[in-house]
């Protein structure tokens, strides 16, 4: 008997992937609301794995040995991608951050910069645009949880539910990443979670293909 089929743990789970959203969504909406004399760094930057770049910079942080495409290391002598996971609560606006940067052509060099308010990264356009993006996210939730609460036995309105959450979570969490409390852990720790699901629903929607009947537990390898 497959485990997975039991309507109590296909509850549980579905209960687990619904949290998750719905705080990604909670999470974003609190960055959208940031408060003006919230610190943020003079800089915003492309996190890919534990790498980040320099997009762009504050005017105040233009003429500092910094520059747009810099890689960056460290901030007070701790990697950046630690940094990153505890957000921009942590920043005091009067206690400039050393910054270990490294150019493109390999040269490293250190700059101290202050942090500034975050009012000069939430431009209108960037909150419009983080806004439309949680309007999106809660169109998916809403999509996967009336499927499930409509169908709650069917196998195909689990996976949607599940593919859902994590599209949800993906598009919540994608504005402003910097911003939002565990953007980052968040948004990766997320991504698989999107490919596992999906490949759960295409296994399941609209047909079973006869491997997945047979050896119904491979669904399930992915998460």
């Amino acid at each position: 008997m497959n485990p997975w089929s039991t309507l109590g743990v296909r509850r549980a789970v579905a209960a687990l992937f619904l949290v998750w959203a719905v705080g990604a969504i909670v999470l974003s909406l609190a960055a959208l609301r940031a408060p003006v004399d919230r610190a943020y760094h003079p800089f915003t930057h492309t996190r890919i794995a534990t790498t980040s770049l320099i997009d762009e910079l504050s005017p105040a942080a233009q003429g500092s040995g910094a520059e747009s495409g810099d890689l960056i290391l460290e901030m007070n002598g701790q990697p950046f991608y630690e940094v990153l996971r505890g957000g921009p609560g942590d920043l005091d606006p009067a206690s400039p951050n050393t910054y270990l940067l490294e150019k493109r052509d390999g040269r490293r060099i250190s700059v101290k910069l202050a942090p500034e308010s975050v009012t000069w990264v939430q431009t209108g356009s960037q909150s419009a645009l983080h806004g439309l993006m949680v309007v999106g996210a809660a169109m998916y939730l809403l999509t996967g949880a009336a499927a499930w609460w409509l169908k709650p036995d069917r196998s195909e309105s689990w996976a949607l539910l599940l593919f859902c959450s994590t599209m949800t979570t993906q598009l919540a969490t994608f504005p402003q990443t910097n911003l939002i409390p565990l953007g980052w852990p968040r948004f990766l720790l997320n991504a698989p979670l999107i490919g596992a699901a999906t490949f759960h629903l295409f296994t399941t929607y609209p047909i079973e293909p006869d491997w997945v009947v047979r050896h119904r537990r491979i669904q399930f390898v992915p998460y």
